[in-house]
Order: structure tokens, then C-alpha cells, then sequence
């Protein structure tokens, strides 16, 4: 399957007012279109990591891509693996996913992320 590319155009007025939208809710113009469009594969993956990353009881670092088993990665499409990580990435940067912060580049170039202590924990390990 190969990606597609559609070419369409906006006023200022228009693009600008995208931009802000896409921009408040941590989107790429690209990604925020899409999702407006087609919210299906995307939205529900996206939820479905967001669950993963809440659910992830470990200080070990991960990546977007380990917190699925392999067949259910395998099963997602390119562009949404893609958009997945970039969002989470973008959000993360934001700080708008809780308790989550970047840690850099693993092995492949794979952006790699930890949970950040709560303040309970911290102040139990002092």
C-alpha cells in the first residue's frame, strides 16, 4: 500500500485558523486535517497508547512502538505508526501527557521515553 498525497489550498484567513487549532491540540496541520477526515485508525490508536502509557508500571524506558505486542504493531498501518510517534512526541515536549518525559534517541533512532516519579514515590525513596 503506498501513501497517497492530496494538494489543496486555503486563504491566510483559512491556514491560519488550522494552524491554531492544530497547533492547541499538539497536531501537525497534516496530522489535525486527518484527523478531522479519517478520526478512525488513527484516534483509536492514539487513545488505545495513551491507555498503554497510563497503564505502564515501570521505570524502564520505552518507546511508542514497545508498548504493543508485535502482532498487534505489525497490524497498524505505516502512516499511523508514523503519526503516532511524532504526535506522542509532540505532546510529550508539550508536557501534555502526565508523567511522561523524553529521554532521547535508542537504538534505530527510536525516541525513547520514561514515567516520571510522583511526588509519593520520590518522597518514599529519599
Amino acid at each position: 500500500m503506498s501513501d497517497k498525497t492530496i494538494t489543496i489550498g486555503f486563504t491566510d484567513l483559512e491556514y491560519g485558523q488550522i494552524q491554531k487549532k492544530a497547533q492547541a491540540e499538539g497536531f501537525s496541520i497534516t496530522q489535525y486535517i486527518k484527523s478531522k477526515v479519517i478520526p478512525s485508525e488513527f484516534n483509536e490508536k492514539y487513545d488505545e497508547l495513551l491507555q498503554k502509557v497510563k497503564n505502564y508500571n515501570s521505570t524502564e524506558d520505552f518507546s511508542v512502538k514497545s508498548l504493543w505486542k508485535q502482532k498487534e504493531w505489525e497490524n497498524i498501518s505505516r502512516g499511523v505508526k508514523l503519526s503516532l510517534g511524532k504526535h506522542f512526541y509532540r505532546n510529550v515536549i508539550a508536557e501534555r501527557i502526565d508523567n511522561v518525559e523524553k529521554v532521547g534517541f535508542g537504538e534505530a533512532g527510536i525516541m525513547l521515553y520514561k514515567k516520571k516519579l510522583n511526588s509519593i514515590t520520590a518522597y518514599f525513596d529519599n
